[in-house]
């Protein structure tokens, strides 16, 4: 049964730290989404 729920916390902490990482990542987009340059300058 530990292990259960051992496991279980460790999907939790996932989850959040997945919350957290796509909060970061909405806010690159809102903060760069305009600026084209910065993602394709380099690239082409």
């Amino acid at each position: 049964m530990d292990r259960m729920s051992g496991a279980q916390q460790n999907d939790t902490k996932r989850q959040h730290l997945l919350e957290r990482l796509l909060d970061a990542v909405k806010q690159c987009q809102i903060r760069f989404g305009g600026r084209k340059e910065i993602a394709s300058d380099s690239d082409s």
